[in-house]
């Protein structure tokens, strides 16, 4: 599995979506997440939880991994169901 930095992730997830014929819209909803977030992440501007990548990956059979995983601590803020991101 080829290992990919998050400013190459957008790029990557639009051109292999776009290959499969599957609009933003549609790959938003196969998702369950808002066509506005899968923007998002297209352009750059987020990065997805790893459980996201993982639906992405899933579906669009996406043969990558994001070098960033492996040095962010992920905790979960139970009240608003977000994630803060530590980058220590």
């Amino acid at each position: 599995m080829e290992k990919i930095k998050s400013n190459q992730f957008g790029n990557e997830l639009r051109n292999t979506r776009e290959k499969q014929n599957i609009s933003l819209r549609d790959c938003a909803n196969l998702l369950n997440i808002t066509a506005v977030r899968l923007h998002d992440f297209e352009i750059g501007n987020h990065i997805p939880t790893k459980e996201e990548f993982d639906k992405i990956s899933n579906l669009l059979d996406f043969d990558f991994e994001l070098e960033e995983y492996e040095s962010i601590n992920f905790i979960e803020i139970s009240e608003r169901n977000r994630l803060h991101i530590d980058y220590s």
